[in-house]
């Protein structure tokens, strides 16, 4: 990034919250946490219009999009109060300090032996027509579009978390 590159403030990464689209993705990610951990409380962190959290009946986490979520600060959602949790397409609207802080925060809230599905857009964020370098992604858009976007492959988004959390998160 050079210095000339402003990032969009974090509240544009609502920008991204996309409507009933998305519900299928919950279902299937509900359908494999159930298959791990059949009951107890999930959260769906970074809910967007809390859609997809609805469908599954999840706990909502939620600082930008008006939805009415559960929790709008990180820091009411009490650790180690959640079996599951689920994170569609939302780390890779923000940049890399706050990405950190969520990632350490859906582990924290995690119980233990707790389960997160971990979902981001690949590295088709290198295909949008209008982007600037920033950071560790890309600034897609430009006025009050403008939203930072970064790609993971699931491998890199693997390694990611578990170098952020440690070994006892596979």
């Amino acid at each position: 990034m050079d210095d000339s590159t402003i990032m969009p403030p974090p509240e544009r990464a609502a920008k991204t919250a996309l409507g009933t689209s998305t519900v299928g993705s919950y279902i299937k990610a509900d359908s494999i946490l159930k298959s791990e951990i059949p009951k107890g409380r999930t959260l769906d962190f970074g809910s967007g219009k809390g859609l997809g959290a609805k469908a599954i009946g999840a706990d909502t986490y939620e600082p930008y999009v008006k939805s009415e979520p559960k929790y709008n600060q990180v820091n009411q959602i009490k650790s180690n109060s959640y079996d599951k949790v689920t994170s569609l397409n939302v780390l890779n609207t923000i940049e890399p300090k706050a990405r950190k802080e969520a990632v350490k925060n859906i582990g924290r809230v995690l119980k233990p032996n707790g389960v997160a599905i971990i979902s981001t857009r690949g590295k088709d964020v290198e295909d949008a027509k209008i982007k600037t370098k920033a950071k560790d992604g890309y600034v897609i858009g430009k006025g009050e579009q403008a939203r930072f976007q970064k790609g993971f492959t699931q491998d890199e988004l693997k390694n990611y978390v578990q170098k952020t959390l440690g070994d006892n998160y596979k």
